[in-house]
């Protein structure tokens, strides 16, 4: 997801990305229209210059539907992306999840999204034709994405999952990027480190044990 959010545009000085995922995956609609709004209190803080496509300044808020846009498409192709390259099974179809992430960026003011994974190769092909260029902040921040400063033992684990991201971008998309495609075998690798995570953490995370249990409570309720 990085690899696309922060192509065309600058890094701000915090990401509240986990934030929003966490609460649009797991929480309550409550919690939902809580974050959003503060989501939207500081999208409206947010603004600033980038060089687009074209080599022109343009100036950009964070609060644009264009810009809104392109993270809500990143992020859903980016957990699509990964969840193949992985092999997880999938309960449901790839048009379903484009679908009910849809659903997330309404809270945010964002009406038109990608309703399928057609469309949303699609959105992504224009963002990619229309918008996204590469820069020297690019370069900055694939160089720490790739090379973080982590010990050894980390850094092992880290970088299987860095390299098969690398893997998980289409064609156009490392060549906008700079990158080369990785070998297969870190796929396998990640595949490990996740699973050997999986056998220490558990299946599910604290959020979603919370969000089955509080979805138990309304049934009992009802």
């Amino acid at each position: 997801f990085f690899f696309k959010q922060k192509t065309a545009y600058e890094i701000v000085d915090c990401d509240w990305s986990s934030d929003v995922c966490s609460s649009d995956l797991f929480g309550s609609k409550e919690l939902i229209e809580k974050e959003a709004a503060r989501v939207n209190a500081m999208h409206s803080k947010v603004s600033g210059e980038f060089k687009d496509k074209a080599d022109r300044i343009s100036e950009y808020k964070a609060s644009e539907p264009k810009f809104l846009l392109w993270v809500h498409c990143a992020f859903t192709e980016s957990f699509l992306e990964a969840h193949k390259i992985c092999k997880y099974s999938m309960k449901n179809s790839a048009d379903e999840y484009v679908g009910q992430w849809s659903k997330s960026a309404v809270p945010l003011g964002l009406e038109q999204t990608p309703k399928s994974e057609v469309e949303l190769k699609l959105e992504i092909a224009r963002f990619m034709k229309q918008e996204l260029t590469f820069s020297k902040e690019t370069a900055e921040v694939i160089e720490f994405i790739l090379n973080p400063p982590f010990g050894p033992i980390s850094l092992f684990f880290y970088r299987a999952l860095a390299k098969t991201a690398v893997r998980s971008l289409s064609e156009s998309e490392r060549d906008l990027l700079k990158l080369k495609m990785p070998a297969k075998i870190w796929e396998y690798l990640a595949r490990f480190n996740l699973w050997v995570l999986r056998k220490a953490l558990g299946p599910y995370s604290p959020a979603q044990i919370a969000a089955v249990n509080r979805n138990q409570r309304l049934k009992i309720g009802s």
